[in-house]
This record gives C-alpha cells, sequence and structure tokens, in this order.
C-alpha cells in the first residue's frame, strides 16, 4: 500500500515512524532533538556536523535527555524557577496544602505513566495468556487421565492373562482360550 503513493508521502510516512519508534511526541521533542543534533555549533550555520558513525550516539543523548526531563516534570519536589520568592512568604497550612497539591499531582501522573496503548496490549497479552494458561491445563489433565488410562490398561491386560493361564480353566469343559477368538486386523 505505501509503495502505491506518491515518493513525498512515503517519506513523510517514514520520517514519522522513525520519529514515533525514538518517542519524538510533540513540538518539545524535535525541538530538543534538534538542538541535541545542532550543540556545539554556531546557531546561524545551517549544515549538520554531526558524523553518521555518531548518530546512534546523538539518539541515546535524546532519548537520556528526554527521561530527565519527565523525572523533572512528575517529580513533587522540584521547585520551579520563579517559586522560590514565593515560598518564604507562605504559611504552614499553605505549604501543607501545596505539598498535598503537588503529592497529588504526582501520583494522577504516576497513574499515567504508561501509555493507554502500552495498557491495552498488556491487557489483550494477560487476557491471552489466560487463556493459554486455561488450554495448558486442560491439557495436563488430559495427559494425566491418558496416562491413567495407559496404566489401568496394563493392569488389565496382567489380570486377564493370569486368568487365562490358570490352572483352573484347563479342568473346565470349555476353557475360555477355545471361545476367546483372535480376531486379527485386516
Amino acid at each position: 500500500q505505501i509503495l502505491s503513493l506518491p515518493q513525498e508521502q512515503r517519506d513523510v510516512l517514514q520520517i514519522d515512524a522513525i520519529l514515533r519508534t525514538i518517542g519524538v511526541d510533540s513540538q518539545e521533542d524535535i525541538d530538543l532533538l534538534v538542538s541535541i543534533f545542532y550543540h556545539g555549533q554556531d546557531e546561524d550555520d545551517e549544515s549538520l556536523m554531526v558524523d553518521p558513525d555518531d548518530v546512534l550516539q546523538v539518539l541515546k543523548e535524546f532519548i537520556q535527555e528526554k527521561e530527565n526531563l519527565k523525572i523533572q516534570d512528575v517529580a513533587p519536589d522540584k521547585k520551579k524557577k520563579g517559586r522560590a520568592t514565593n515560598l518564604n512568604s507562605e504559611s504552614d497550612a499553605d505549604k501543607k496544602a501545596r505539598r498535598r497539591r503537588e503529592e497529588r499531582k504526582f501520583w494522577e501522573r504516576m497513574g499515567h505513566v504508561i501509555p493507554d496503548m502500552n495498557l491495552r496490549v498488556w491487557k489483550a497479552l494477560d487476557k491471552f495468556l489466560l487463556k493459554y494458561y486455561d488450554l495448558l491445563q486442560k491439557r495436563s489433565k488430559a495427559i494425566d487421565s491418558a496416562v491413567n488410562m495407559q496404566r489401568q490398561n496394563e493392569e488389565l491386560k496382567h489380570l486377564l492373562d493370569q486368568y487365562l493361564g490358570s490352572k483352573v480353566n484347563e479342568e473346565l469343559q470349555v476353557p475360555p482360550t477355545h471361545v476367546i477368538r483372535v480376531v486379527s486386523g485386516p
């Protein structure tokens, strides 16, 4: 399907897939990625001076920096710039209320750490793993039952051999071995 699209649209789809794969979700992420790629260069220099062998390392730096920014955004104890002057004038009750709000926000954010797509995938995986577990349990019971039947069959064969080989049968007018016909397969 992608091959039927014009080259420009294919390029856009490929770029979008690459950006999603490395975790670029917003304009801020794009700005961060660009700033890491152009790190150490003049601002008016428009040509990228990153060696192709270093691209992987730059992407690792981007991912690490993005994780660091997420941690800073989520942590309740992090104090933002500009708030430091307001903290000194707050009363103890205001500080406790602010602290509770920050903790509530923190736990609210922690409740949404896992993206919805991953959560849906994990739920589906859990559902099918439970079905698979049930199937394995049924198979285990069936195997146990088959093994038990084989054991009983061997015991019955042994008992039948004992009864047919008994000396009591020789004293009978019509011994059971004369009545039993062995039917051979076709």
